[in-house]
Protein backbone atom coordinates (compact mmCIF):
# COMPACT_ATOMS: atom_id res chain seq x y z
CA UNK A 1 0.00 0.00 0.00
CA UNK A 2 1.97 3.71 -0.74
CA UNK A 3 0.89 6.96 0.62
CA UNK A 4 -1.68 7.64 -1.41
CA UNK A 5 -3.53 4.69 -0.80
CA UNK A 6 -3.26 5.42 3.04
CA UNK A 7 -4.70 8.55 2.96
CA UNK A 8 -7.41 7.27 1.14
CA UNK A 9 -8.09 4.88 3.39
CA UNK A 10 -7.97 7.75 6.44
CA UNK A 11 -10.55 9.91 4.55
CA UNK A 12 -12.84 6.92 4.08
CA UNK A 13 -12.67 5.22 7.36
CA UNK A 14 -12.04 8.61 9.63
CA UNK A 15 -15.14 7.99 11.92
CA UNK A 16 -15.32 4.45 12.15
CA UNK A 17 -18.41 4.17 10.04
CA UNK A 18 -16.99 2.72 7.27
CA UNK A 19 -15.04 -0.74 6.70
CA UNK A 20 -12.53 -1.56 4.28
CA UNK A 21 -10.89 -3.98 2.10
CA UNK A 22 -7.35 -3.68 0.50
CA UNK A 23 -7.19 -5.29 -2.46
CA UNK A 24 -10.31 -7.69 -2.31
CA UNK A 25 -10.01 -9.94 -4.73
CA UNK A 26 -13.85 -10.33 -7.08
CA UNK A 27 -14.74 -13.48 -8.80
CA UNK A 28 -11.90 -14.97 -7.91
CA UNK A 29 -9.07 -12.92 -9.42
CA UNK A 30 -11.16 -11.03 -12.00
CA UNK A 31 -10.24 -7.49 -10.67
CA UNK A 32 -8.31 -6.03 -7.56
CA UNK A 33 -9.54 -2.54 -6.72
CA UNK A 34 -7.95 -0.92 -4.28
CA UNK A 35 -10.47 -1.05 -1.65
CA UNK A 36 -13.83 -2.63 -1.37
CA UNK A 37 -15.57 0.05 1.59
CA UNK A 38 -18.83 -0.76 3.03
CA UNK A 39 -20.85 1.76 4.60
CA UNK A 40 -23.55 -0.01 6.56
CA UNK A 41 -25.61 2.52 7.91
CA UNK A 42 -26.33 3.40 4.37
CA UNK A 43 -25.97 0.43 3.09
CA UNK A 44 -23.68 1.44 0.84
CA UNK A 45 -20.49 -0.76 -1.27
CA UNK A 46 -18.03 1.23 -2.55
CA UNK A 47 -15.42 0.12 -5.23
CA UNK A 48 -12.21 3.03 -4.24
CA UNK A 49 -9.69 3.64 -6.76
CA UNK A 50 -6.36 5.52 -5.93
CA UNK A 51 -3.98 6.95 -8.71
CA UNK A 52 -1.57 9.37 -8.22
CA UNK A 53 -0.87 8.62 -12.57
CA UNK A 54 -0.56 12.24 -14.63
CA UNK A 55 -3.29 10.55 -16.90
CA UNK A 56 -5.10 7.55 -15.25
CA UNK A 57 -6.81 6.81 -18.61
CA UNK A 58 -7.13 3.42 -18.00
CA UNK A 59 -8.34 3.71 -14.41
CA UNK A 60 -11.09 5.92 -16.22
CA UNK A 61 -11.91 3.48 -18.84
CA UNK A 62 -12.80 1.06 -16.11
CA UNK A 63 -15.23 3.42 -14.27
CA UNK A 64 -16.79 3.97 -17.24
CA UNK A 65 -16.90 0.29 -17.73
CA UNK A 66 -17.83 -0.32 -13.90
CA UNK A 67 -20.87 -2.60 -14.14
CA UNK A 68 -18.66 -4.93 -16.22
CA UNK A 69 -15.72 -4.32 -14.75
CA UNK A 70 -16.47 -4.59 -10.59
CA UNK A 71 -20.20 -3.93 -9.34
CA UNK A 72 -21.91 -7.13 -11.29
CA UNK A 73 -19.58 -9.73 -9.97
CA UNK A 74 -18.96 -7.76 -6.78
CA UNK A 75 -22.59 -8.02 -5.45
CA UNK A 76 -23.26 -11.67 -6.23
CA UNK A 77 -19.75 -12.60 -4.37
CA UNK A 78 -20.80 -10.65 -1.62
CA UNK A 79 -24.42 -11.66 -1.37
CA UNK A 80 -22.67 -15.28 -1.82
CA UNK A 81 -20.56 -14.45 1.09
CA UNK A 82 -23.39 -13.39 3.27
CA UNK A 83 -21.77 -10.24 3.82
CA UNK A 84 -24.71 -8.12 2.63
CA UNK A 85 -27.97 -9.02 1.60
CA UNK A 86 -30.59 -7.46 -0.75
CA UNK A 87 -31.33 -3.98 0.96
CA UNK A 88 -27.83 -3.60 0.07
CA UNK A 89 -28.82 -1.80 -3.48
CA UNK A 90 -26.41 0.96 -3.76
CA UNK A 91 -22.91 0.45 -5.82
CA UNK A 92 -20.42 3.33 -5.83
CA UNK A 93 -16.85 4.20 -7.17
CA UNK A 94 -14.81 6.42 -5.12
CA UNK A 95 -11.58 7.62 -6.89
CA UNK A 96 -8.69 9.37 -5.09
CA UNK A 97 -6.54 11.13 -8.06
CA UNK A 98 -4.67 14.24 -9.33
CA UNK A 99 -6.26 17.46 -9.21
CA UNK A 100 -4.73 18.01 -13.05
CA UNK A 101 -6.43 14.46 -13.76
CA UNK A 102 -9.46 15.14 -12.61
CA UNK A 103 -9.51 18.50 -14.25
CA UNK A 104 -8.95 16.57 -17.40
CA UNK A 105 -11.90 14.12 -16.71
CA UNK A 106 -13.90 17.38 -17.44
CA UNK A 107 -17.08 15.64 -16.99
CA UNK A 108 -18.49 13.47 -14.48
CA UNK A 109 -18.94 9.82 -14.46
CA UNK A 110 -22.57 10.27 -12.94
CA UNK A 111 -24.18 10.37 -9.81
CA UNK A 112 -22.90 7.39 -8.43
CA UNK A 113 -19.20 7.80 -8.84
CA UNK A 114 -17.25 10.26 -6.24
CA UNK A 115 -14.26 12.52 -7.09
CA UNK A 116 -11.94 13.51 -4.62
CA UNK A 117 -8.17 14.76 -5.20
CA UNK A 118 -5.28 13.90 -3.62
CA UNK A 119 -4.24 17.64 -2.85
CA UNK A 120 -8.07 17.89 -0.77
CA UNK A 121 -7.00 15.06 1.56
CA UNK A 122 -2.99 15.21 1.58
CA UNK A 123 -3.89 18.71 2.81
CA UNK A 124 -7.52 19.18 4.34
CA UNK A 125 -8.25 22.80 5.71
CA UNK A 126 -11.87 21.46 5.24
CA UNK A 127 -12.16 17.78 4.58
CA UNK A 128 -15.97 16.84 3.25
CA UNK A 129 -16.03 13.75 4.96
CA UNK A 130 -17.47 10.90 2.51
CA UNK A 131 -19.53 9.81 5.18
CA UNK A 132 -21.25 12.75 6.04
CA UNK A 133 -21.38 13.37 2.32
CA UNK A 134 -23.20 9.93 1.88
CA UNK A 135 -25.38 10.40 4.47
CA UNK A 136 -26.84 13.71 3.28
CA UNK A 137 -27.52 11.78 0.03
CA UNK A 138 -29.41 8.76 1.22
CA UNK A 139 -31.57 11.70 3.54
CA UNK A 140 -32.21 13.26 0.21
CA UNK A 141 -33.39 10.14 -1.60
CA UNK A 142 -35.22 8.66 1.37
CA UNK A 143 -37.28 12.41 2.58
CA UNK A 144 -37.46 13.29 6.05
CA UNK A 145 -40.32 11.08 6.50
CA UNK A 146 -37.41 8.22 6.35
CA UNK A 147 -35.40 10.13 9.53
CA UNK A 148 -36.51 8.46 13.12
Amino acid sequence: MDIFEELAMWHLTHNGDVFVCPQFSIDGGWSYPDFVALHPKERIVSVVEVSAAYSPKGLFNKVRNRNHQWMDKLKQQLLQMGIIDDSWNKFRVVLYVRKDAREKLGGNFGDDVDTYTLEEIAFPWNWEWISTKLKKETEEQEGPEAQP
